[in-house]
């Protein structure tokens, strides 16, 4: 009699502790999923505004690149001050001889 008692106890056992396992899984999915379904928008947005800052660095970096030129610099300058060209004559010292 007390075999038969021995085992029903374990078979309440084997069959109580997988159902509450399974239990505890779906409560933590239910918790795991109502905390991150939320956040899921907002990280779609902060992509979205990623995104854009992405494309207004790449302009920015474009105007920079366009001003670091000197035909930018030059341009606007000539109408501003007038800037004649000359021809100059170059002088290697090495190879220059005094009269």
């Amino acid at each position: 009699m007390e075999i038969d008692s021995v085992k029903k106890k374990k078979t309440n056992l084997f069959t109580i502790i997988p159902l509450i396992l399974v239990g505890a899984f779906f409560a933590f999915q239910l918790i795991v999923l109502s905390n991150v379904g939320d956040k899921g928008e907002k990280i779609t947005t902060l992509k979205r505004q990623q995104e854009t800052l992405k494309v207004e660095n790449e302009i920015y970096r474009a105007k920079i690149m366009e001003l670091q030129t000197s035909q930018s610099v030059v341009v606007p300058l000539t109408d501003v001050v007038k800037i004649e060209r000359k021809n100059v004559n170059i002088i290697d010292m090495a190879s220059a001889t005094v009269k």
